[in-house]
């Protein structure tokens, strides 16, 4: 289902307002989102709402919270140091 999804949703313009409430665009966090929203109560993961920048409040998924244990981890930039990615997949 998520590579489906994942599919379907490639090409679709950036999302500089990373707006979670509208899918017409999407930031790379937003398209994470779409693509796992269905299993989002299993991996306990939707927007909260956070004040980036110390500047206004916004409905928002931290990209570190898509690291879990219970997804397996396919592939892994060169440039994550692996202490940190474990430490991740830990908390």
């Amino acid at each position: 289902i998520i590579f489906k999804v994942a599919l379907k949703n490639l090409g679709r313009p950036y999302d500089f307002n990373f707006n979670f409430s509208d899918f017409a665009r999407l930031s790379c966090t937003e398209f994470l989102y779409l693509c796992t929203k269905c299993m989002g109560s299993f991996l306990n993961l939707a927007p909260i709402k956070r004040r980036p920048f110390l500047l206004f409040n916004k409905s928002m998924i931290q990209p570190d919270f898509f690291f879990s244990t219970k997804l397996d981890l396919i592939w892994r930039s060169s440039s994550l140091d692996p202490k940190k990615l474990e430490f991740l997949r830990k908390s």
